[in-house]
């Protein structure tokens, strides 16, 4: 990811919290947490505090379950 890539990332963040899950597009708490760890495992720096994704991350492991 550019840095530009990861100020857009940042700043649209939000817009997920204000997704009900029924508006989610399906599998998007798996795509989104398998895309973040790969972006992580390549040394690029992702938000993990947020908020919003602690909550998907906390959907993507319920499901998993």
């Amino acid at each position: 990811m550019t840095h530009t890539g990861l100020i857009f990332f940042k700043e649209n963040l939000s817009k997920i919290q204000d997704e009900s899950v029924a508006e989610m597009l399906v599998g998007f708490e798996f795509t989104l947490p398998s895309l973040l760890d790969m972006a992580q495992s390549m040394n690029i720096e992702v938000p993990s505090d947020s908020p919003v994704l602690k909550e998907l991350f906390a959907m993507r492991d319920l499901k998993l379950k």
